[in-house]
């Protein structure tokens, strides 16, 4: 299947005033037909690459394939094509009316709701981290000496069928010893309560992710490649 990209936001990225241009986009989901977006400046192309490609869109020579069609097309709206090593990515889902597994360690993450409290733990840790203040928003953090150690909490992401995705970060001297784990569970319980499906998604390359979400009972949605281009 091969949706077009809005057509507000292609407009603004042919006007040159957005700093990112995301031509094409490729999710193959666990089952079920992969979707491709797609501008609609290089409909024919993504059509030819689904063609050429079909059943194996995200194998080694389909990517090179992009790199070499899709590079051209994004200078000609005046982009720059850069590759990262990072980016097809795993996408996951934690469905509301799941549970989830039994915590067996005895880590505590501590809710925080107030931007003045999440400040003060910032400066002390060297993180750039705001909530929300209409009480919508909330990280759940682990603090040691009064700094924080690990925490997770909601991306600006929200979609049409009710769930949020999430994100968890853990300072580099407090990793293994289940710190991020016990913050994505506290705050996907919370989520959970209130009905909301949750989202999480990392590189294919970050093992550590990958076992946390594992550990945490998500379930595997697809894989992810978008073609990220730069003003």
């Amino acid at each position: 299947m091969i949706l077009t990209e809005n057509e507000k936001i292609e407009k603004s990225v042919v006007a040159g005033a957005s700093c990112i241009a995301v031509p094409i986009e490729i999710f193959v989901p666990v089952s079920g037909e992969p979707i491709i977006t797609a501008y609609s400046l290089c409909r024919k192309e993504a059509e030819a690459f689904c063609d050429r490609f079909e059943g194996r869109l995200l194998d080694e020579d389909a990517l090179e394939y992009l790199e070499n069609e899709f590079s051209t097309i994004a200078e000609n709206i005046g982009y720059k094509r850069e590759r990262n090593e990072n980016e097809l990515m795993l996408e996951f889902i934690f469905k509301s009316n799941r549970h989830l597994p039994k915590n067996a360690n005895s880590v505590n993450a501590h809710r925080i709701s107030s931007n003045a409290v999440l400040s003060e733990l910032c400066m002390a840790s060297g993180c750039d981290i705001e909530i929300a203040d209409d009480g919508k928003d909330v990280v759940y953090a682990v603090v040691e000496n009064g700094r924080i150690a690990a925490y997770a909490g909601m991306n600006d992401v929200f979609y049409d069928d009710n769930s949020v995705e999430i994100s968890v970060e853990t300072a580099p001297d407090s990793r293994r010893k289940g710190y991020g784990l016990a913050c994505v569970q506290g705050l996907v319980e919370e989520l959970l309560n209130k009905g909301v499906c949750v989202r999480y998604k990392c590189s294919c390359d970050n093992l550590p992710s990958l076992a946390l979400a594992k550990k945490c009972g998500f379930e595997l949605e697809g894989q992810r490649f978008s073609f990220v281009c730069y003003k």
